[in-house]
């Protein structure tokens, strides 16, 4: 099993975003870690 972090950062679309962003790559980057972003979108009625 790996030690290593994973950062997860919702993509959306509030102003905090870039930021949550920004952050999390920077702790990644220091710890040796890595970034999964997800981006939930609503299903489209037909």
């Amino acid at each position: 099993m790996s030690n290593c972090r994973v950062f997860l950062v919702v993509v959306d679309d509030t102003p905090e975003q870039p930021a949550a962003l920004r952050y999390a790559s920077r702790r990644a980057r220091s710890t040796g870690g890595r970034v999964a972003l997800l981006r939930v979108i609503e299903p489209t009625e037909f």
